[in-house]
Parts: structure tokens; C-alpha cells; sequence
């Protein structure tokens, strides 16, 4: 089957800003803002993509 595989957790204190942008822009999402922005952006879209993955791959 189609399986996603959960985005990891990160350490954000650990990603540069230009990192950070190009993993937005890697999951199709903007890049503007400031840097605690761009984190809550990345943050939000790893939880809501991890918790699709969760509906579509039941662990029990």
C-alpha cells in the first residue's frame, strides 16, 4: 500500500533559517515570516501530516 512515513521530530534551536525555509518549501508551504513563525509553521504542518499518517496506518 501507499504507506507515508512519519516526518521525524526536531530539534529547531539545531536548523538555520535557510534550512528551515527550504524545508517549508520542501512540504509546499510559505517562507516568509520571522524565524519563531516559520518554526510554528513547520511544527504545525509535522503534526497535522504525522496524525493523517496515524488515521491512514492504525497502530493496533
Amino acid at each position: 500500500g501507499g504507506r507515508r512515513k512519519a516526518m521525524p521530530k526536531l530539534l529547531y534551536t539545531l536548523i538555520t533559517v535557510p534550512k528551515l525555509k527550504k524545508m517549508l518549501k520542501e512540504c509546499h508551504l510559505s517562507a516568509q515570516g520571522s524565524r519563531d513563525q516559520l518554526v510554528r509553521r513547520h511544527q504545525e504542518f509535522t503534526h497535522i501530516y504525522n496524525a493523517q499518517c496515524d488515521a491512514l496506518n492504525p497502530k493496533s
